[in-house]
């Protein structure tokens, strides 16, 4: 398929390539370095790839239970499809005559006088300028309307310059019902030609990882051969990482990276108390305004009214002054006020004074060990 498509962006990775740009310049990347994550087809794709092709067959003329050894199911399913698409010209044109049908032709977009982009359309009808681009969707989820599938823009586009084309009507057909449709007429077309599709693929030789956008949605992410080796997907696995296990995650970072985060933390620690302040004060005003949060008590505790006179009762008990002393472990700048008033002394004078008296019961330690930002 990659031979086929001569390497280029396909028009069903197309949506991706336009909701993440930075899919493509990876994915061209990846395949440089012959990394590009292998496809795996899973069950409902293999499902998808077989309807298809039974659709196809019946377009043909040709009988799927012989050419491709269908079963009745199949075909069933099948002609659903086929059944829908094939009425689309009365639809649309009110009849068929005159009318081509292309099915599952390779189209190419050309832009710069180079092959920029190509698809191969389920069907294409073609009457006189104008065109009706049917295209099946065999899944059971919901789909995007054909107005915002750059899928079938761009099916539109190559058809446009291939068989001249200044009207085409675009059909997703689903689970043998139309699903959405779109017409776009020559200015569009002009537009997806000549700016649109060469603005998303022609820069796919560019370095991924400088100025592009990795911010896709999970959709377009599920999709993506790139996923394993995707900066956003990885970022936010990081940041997973980060949450639920911190002490496996931080020792993989380097030195410039660990600094960028504990410059981060400063910056948002304002942010924090102001966040709170203002989250109090609104639910101060509505208890209800938030959903996971509300203003309540804090745990309690218990406080001592008056000091001195549970020492004083400790040791009317029996308990020795100095322990009941050791236990009240006062500090030296409450010690240092004790002093000044008893003294009646002030500034250095009381300074000098107090670190006199108490030198005999003081000692110098070193400061712990901590990170501080140089000066």
């Amino acid at each position: 398929m990659d031979i086929e498509r001569k390497g280029l962006p396909s028009a069903s990775s197309m949506d991706r390539y336009h909701r993440c740009d930075s899919s493509l310049p990876l994915e061209s990347f990846l395949r440089s370095r012959d990394e590009l994550p292998e496809d795996i087809e899973s069950s409902w794709s293999s499902h998808g790839t077989r309807i298809h092709a039974i659709c196809a067959s019946m377009g043909e003329g040709a009988d799927p239970a012989t050419t491709l050894g269908a079963n009745e199911e199949e075909i069933k399913e099948a002609d659903e499809y086929w059944q829908v698409a094939r009425m689309m010209p009365d639809r649309v044109w009110g009849s068929d005559e005159g009318a081509e049908l292309h099915i599952e032709k390779r189209l190419f977009l050309n832009s710069c006088d180079r092959d920029i982009a190509t698809g191969a359309p389920d069907l294409v009808w073609v009457r006189e300028g104008e065109g009706i681009i049917v295209d099946y969707k065999t899944g059971f989820g919901a789909l995007r309307p054909a107005l915002d599938s750059y899928q079938l823009k761009l099916y539109a586009a190559m058809a446009s310059q291939t068989y001249s084309l200044h009207s085409i009507t675009t059909v997703f057909v689903k689970r043998g019902k139309i699903d959405s449709t779109e017409i776009l007429d020559r200015a569009e077309l002009e537009t997806l030609i000549g700016l649109v599709f060469p603005g998303i693929c022609m820069a796919s030789d560019e370095n991924p990882f400088v100025g592009h956008r990795f911010d896709p949605d999970p959709e377009t992410c599920r999709y993506c051969p790139c996923r394993l080796k995707c900066p956003a997907l990885n970022t936010a696995l990081a940041k997973l990482q980060m949450v639920e296990s911190p002490n496996e995650f931080l020792p993989t970072l380097p030195n410039w990276k660990l600094e960028e985060m504990k410059d981060s933390v400063e910056a948002l620690g304002s942010l924090v108390s102001a966040l709170d302040a203002e989250m109090d004060r609104r639910a101060t005003d509505d208890p209800c305004a938030f959903n996971k949060w509300h203003l309540a008590p804090g745990r309690g505790r218990r406080v001592v009214v008056d000091p001195g006179a549970l020492c004083q009762a400790i040791i009317d008990t029996g308990a020795e002054p100095s322990k009941v002393l050791a236990a009240v472990k006062i500090g030296l700048g409450d010690a240092e006020r004790l002093y000044r008033v008893a003294t009646g002394t002030k500034g250095a004078v009381a300074t000098s004074g107090f670190k006199q008296l108490s030198q005999p019961y003081v000692e110098s330690k070193e400061g712990k060990i901590s990170l501080q930002r140089r000066k």
